[in-house]
Formats: structure tokens, C-alpha cells, sequence
């Protein structure tokens, strides 16, 4: 496999054939910045078989994942390739969380913080910025901020002798401005004090109605306790609210109209039908019919005869059937 890449064509980081010589050799070297430390070793030795490559740092544990942050060859015989990393976004990351990524790409840790700064403090700017190549012994500096929940700790009161300086106002923590747009002065009141800081209305304002412009603007840092300024903008009257209200009204006296009118016709309805019914029963005439109803006897009468004659005597037995009796009933149709 490495007799074969020598033989085959390469395309240069800056698009051009590597046998490109002299400004165009130049200007390939320099293509390199941002490419990972592996692929540009690569591309060198297809330039020149026996190329002796600097590294500076010439120890980067392969863990960091090294970048080219600007190389100077002869495309010949030696090329210095300078090493760094790009800068992480630890916007949003706290305090430790960012410490720890710096770690763990090689970055050095930042040095000043707020001395009352703790591990839970969130990142709000940095510097350098996100994906910027930096050099391994490179600080970020960055800007941390105490959560908005965060309450201040209570200490004791302190004596005269252990009284210490009030920190100035470049020292004390920051907070970031909310956006007060289209709140009313309320609930902006309510939303900056969440966040440490005051309102304060314009003089020139109207008292009520919707925050329009503020000063400081959203998303400014500044310290706690700061005032901001709001500018309301007033509500539209209502030109006739007695007409409003009397319009309403009578739209409701109409409709509770019309729902006792329609349940009076209903309820009419359904007496007429009941009187209807009645009055068909009072006029039916009374016709009776009589019906005969027989109960037959299920014990008829029996009767035994003995014979007269002596030459041939025998008993005879003669049964016959009750008429039983009889039940007349009226019965209505």
C-alpha cells in the first residue's frame, strides 16, 4: 500500500497539481492551516519522500487531536508545521464544565474569575471565540454569571476588625438584561427583579400599558441593583363602552326572550293534548255485555241397580252428569 501512494496523483489542499513549484508551493503549504495533523503529514511526504517535518510543541498527546495552525516548507527537504486546537462554544456551560473542556483539549484554564465565582456559575461571553485556532498555551477568557435562582449566601455581621473593601462595580457579579417588549409594567417589574434588578419608569411615559423600548437593551450585561428604564406605550380606549355593555345586554334580554317564549308554546302544546285525551274518555259511551260462564260438575252422580230376577241376578251401576252451575257477569267493553 505505501509503494502504491507514491505513484498515485494527488490533489493539493489548494486545488493545484503538486508538482506546482515556487508561489503555487507557497500558497499550497499555507492550505494546510486547520487540517488535522495526520493528513498533513501525509500530504508533505507525497511532496517529498524524505521530508523532515518540526512539530512545535513537538510532543501533543494524540488524545487533543492536534490541528495545523500554520505551516512554512521548502516543499523539498524540511517543513515546521506550528500545532494548536480550535476554541470550543462554552457559552452556556458552567464554570466547571468549561474548566474541564479546555482540559481536555490542552487548553490552559482561565486564570481570573469573581472571587465569590463558584463551579455552578454559567458562561455568558469568551474570547477567543467559537472555532477560532489557537495555540496550545492559549487562555480563553471568558465572562461567568450566577444563575438567576441562585440565591446570595447570608454571612454574619461583621465586626469593625473584620470588615472588608465593597467590592467596585466592575468586580460585582453581572446579570443579562430580559426582554421587557409587550409586558406590562407589572409583570416587567415582576421579570427583572427575578433577575436582581430594577425598573424604573421614564418620566415622560404614560403610566399604563406596554413596554416598548428599555434601556439597557435585552441581553446587556450589567451589574445587579441596576435600574432599567421602560417606555410604555398607552392601551386604546374603548370610544362607547356604555354602548358596548347596553348592546350586550339587550342581546341577552332577546334571547332569554325567546327561550321563555318558546317553552310557554311547548307547554301549551302539551296541555292541549292532555285535555284532548280527557275529554275523548268523557264522551265514550257506556255499553255493558253478559256473559254465561259454565262450571261443569267433575263428580257426576252414580247409581247402582240390583236386578229382580232370580234366574239371573246382576248389579247394574247408571252414572249421569250434573249440569253443575252457572255465573252470569257484566262485563264492560
Amino acid at each position: 500500500m505505501v509503494s502504491l501512494t507514491a505513484f498515485l496523483p494527488f490533489t493539493s489542499p489548494g486545488g493545484e497539481s503538486p508538482d506546482d513549484t515556487g508561489d503555487s508551493c507557497l500558497a499550497e503549504v499555507n492550505g494546510l492551516v486547520g487540517w488535522p495533523l495526520q493528513e498533513a503529514r501525509q500530504w508533505l511526504r507525497t511532496q517529498a519522500r524524505d521530508i523532515d517535518i518540526s512539530l512545535n510543541p513537538a510532543d501533543v498527546p494524540a488524545t487533543w487531536s492536534p490541528l495545523v495552525i500554520s505551516a512554512q516548507s521548502d516543499c523539498d527537504s524540511e517543513a515546521t508545521l506550528e500545532l494548536g486546537t480550535r476554541v470550543p462554544n462554552l457559552i452556556g456551560f458552567t464554570l466547571q464544565q468549561a474548566s474541564d473542556e479546555l482540559t481536555q483539549i490542552g487548553l490552559p484554564t482561565p486564570g481570573f474569575q469573581p472571587s465569590d465565582a463558584a463551579p455552578g456559575w454559567k458562561v455568558v461571553n469568551q474570547n477567543p471565540g467559537e472555532d477560532a485556532l489557537v495555540p496550545y498555551d492559549t487562555s480563553v477568557d471568558f465572562d461567568v454569571m450566577a444563575p438567576v435562582t441562585s440565591l446570595p449566601e447570608t454571612s454574619p455581621p461583621s465586626t469593625p476588625q473584620t470588615l472588608k473593601p465593597t467590592p467596585s462595580r466592575s468586580q460585582q457579579p453581572r446579570v443579562v438584561v430580559p426582554s421587557l417588549t409587550g409586558l406590562d409594567r407589572a409583570k416587567a417589574k415582576k421579570e427583572l427583579a427575578a433577575v436582581g434588578l430594577v425598573l424604573r419608569l421614564d418620566p415622560d411615559s404614560p403610566r399604563a400599558g406596554k413596554v416598548v423600548t428599555q434601556d439597557p437593551s435585552e441581553d446587556s450585561m450589567v451589574a445587579r441593583a441596576t435600574k432599567v428604564t421602560v417606555w410604555l406605550e398607552a392601551l386604546e380606549d374603548n370610544p362607547n363602552p356604555g354602548n358596548a355593555s347596553a348592546e350586550l345586554s339587550l342581546e341577552g334580554g332577546a334571547a332569554l326572550a325567546g327561550l321563555l317564549l318558546i317553552l310557554l308554546l311547548v307547554w301549551s302544546l302539551i296541555r292541549r293534548r292532555r285535555t284532548r285525551k280527557k275529554r275523548a274518555r268523557q264522551s265514550r259511551p257506556h255499553t255493558f255485555a253478559i256473559h254465561c260462564v259454565p262450571h261443569p260438575d267433575l263428580t257426576p252422580g252414580v247409581e247402582i241397580h240390583r236386578s229382580r230376577s232370580v234366574s239371573s241376578p246382576d248389579i247394574r251401576v247408571e252414572t249421569y252428569a250434573d249440569p253443575g252451575r252457572q255465573e252470569l257477569r257484566k262485563v264492560l267493553p
